[in-house]
C-alpha cells in the first residue's frame, strides 16, 4: 500500500531523470542529426509521461491538489486524442489549405518513382494555388498525402523530384506523428519551456535527417541544394524569419526556362489568399544555409566515392574497343 502511494512520485523522478539524460545525449552529439532527432522524439514521449506522473502524484498528495491532478491528467488525454485525430484524418488539413487532387500525370509519376525508392505506397498528390514553391506531407505510410504549391512547378523535374524525396523521407520516418504530437503539446503546454525547446529543435533536426535520406535515395544531393537555393532565394538577405508579404513580392518569377511549368505549358494561377500558407514563415536563414552546407558536403563525398568507379568503367570500355 505504501509502495502504491509513492509510485507516482517514483515515476515523476524517473521521467525527470530520463528527460535530463536525453537532453545530455542531444547536447553531446552536435553534428549527428539522427541521434539528436531520436533523443528529441523520445523527450516528447517522456514529457507526456512526466505530466501523467505529476497528475497521479497530485491526486495522491492531498485532497486540496485533487483538481490540479485531474487537470494534468485531462491535459495529457486531450493532447493524445487531438494528436491522433490530426495524424489520422487529413481531410481537415486539405480543406484548410484549399488543396485539391493534382491531375498532371507527369508530376504524379515523379512522386510515385520517389515513393518506390523508399518502398512506400504511391502518395496521393494534391496542389494548392500559391506561388511560393513549397511542398508538405500529411498522413502515414499506408495513406500518405503530398501537397505541392503552384510555385513548385517553377523548378526543374530533377529539383521537384529531390523535394519529393525530402518530403517522403518524412513519411518513411513517421515524422508526421511525432511532429503532430509536438505541435499539439506546444499549443496546450504554453507554460512549459522544455516543450517549446523540444518542438523548435525537433523540427530542425528532422529536416537534416530528411535531407540525408532523400540524398541517399536520389543519389543527387546537388538537386536538393539547387531547389533550396531557388525556394529560399538569397535567403541571407531575409534574416531569421521571412514575412509572408516579402514571400509574395519575391516569388512571382519563373525561376528557370527548364522548369516544369515552362516545359509543360502550365499557366501560372493567380495568387490566392491561402490563409494556412500565408501565415507560415519561412525557415530561418541559418538553418537553410546549414542544410545547403551539409548537402554540398554529401555531394562532394559522393563524387569522391564514384570517381574511382567511373575511371574503372572508362578503362574497361577502352580496353574492350578493338
Amino acid at each position: 500500500m505504501i509502495f502504491l502511494l509513492f509510485l507516482p512520485f517514483l515515476l515523476l523522478c524517473v521521467f525527470s531523470g530520463l528527460l535530463f539524460l536525453l537532453y545530455t545525449v542531444y547536447k553531446s552529439h552536435p553534428t549527428d542529426s539522427q541521434t539528436r532527432s531520436f533523443a528529441l522524439s523520445a523527450m516528447i514521449l517522456f514529457i507526456l509521461g512526466f505530466y501523467t506522473a505529476l497528475g497521479l502524484f497530485l491526486l495522491e498528495l492531498d485532497r486540496s491538489f485533487f483538481y490540479l491532478g485531474v487537470f494534468f491528467l485531462g491535459l495529457v488525454a486531450l493532447i493524445l486524442a487531438k494528436s491522433l485525430i490530426e495524424y489520422v484524418y487529413t481531410a481537415p488539413h486539405l480543406k484548410t489549405m484549399k488543396a485539391y487532387p493534382l491531375q498532371d500525370a507527369h508530376v504524379c509519376r515523379l512522386a510515385n518513382e520517389v515513393a518506390e525508392g523508399f518502398h512506400l505506397p504511391p502518395p496521393h498528390v494534391y496542389i494548392t494555388h500559391y506561388e511560393v514553391p513549397n511542398a508538405f506531407t500529411l498522413g502515414r505510410r499506408a495513406h500518405s498525402v503530398l501537397i505541392i504549391t503552384d510555385g513548385l512547378l517553377d523548378l526543374t523535374s530533377d529539383e521537384v523530384k529531390a523535394v519529393f524525396a525530402h518530403e517522403l523521407a518524412h513519411i518513411k520516418s513517421n515524422d508526421s506523428l511525432i511532429k503532430t504530437a509536438a505541435s499539439v503539446m506546444r499549443t496546450f503546454l504554453l507554460f512549459d519551456p522544455v516543450t517549446r525547446f523540444v518542438y523548435s529543435r525537433l523540427y530542425v533536426e528532422k529536416e537534416f535527417v530528411a535531407d540525408r535520406r532523400s540524398a541517399a535515395v536520389t543519389g543527387k544531393p546537388q538537386d536538393l541544394v539547387s531547389a533550396l537555393r531557388k525556394i529560399y532565394k538569397e535567403v541571407s538577405e531575409f534574416g531569421e524569419g521571412l514575412p509572408s508579404q516579402s514571400v509574395l513580392n519575391f516569388s512571382q518569377v519563373v525561376f528557370d526556362a527548364d522548369s516544369l511549368r515552362h516545359r509543360r505549358g502550365i499557366p501560372p494561377d493567380p495568387i490566392l489568399k491561402n490563409r494556412f500558407i500565408v501565415e507560415r514563415k519561412m525557415m530561418p536563414g541559418s538553418v537553410v544555409q546549414e542544410r545547403v552546407k551539409r548537402l554540398t558536403e554529401m555531394a562532394k563525398r559522393l563524387r569522391a566515392y564514384q570517381a574511382p568507379k567511373k575511371r574503372e568503367h572508362s578503362e574497361r570500355t577502352r580496353l574492350k574497343k578493338p
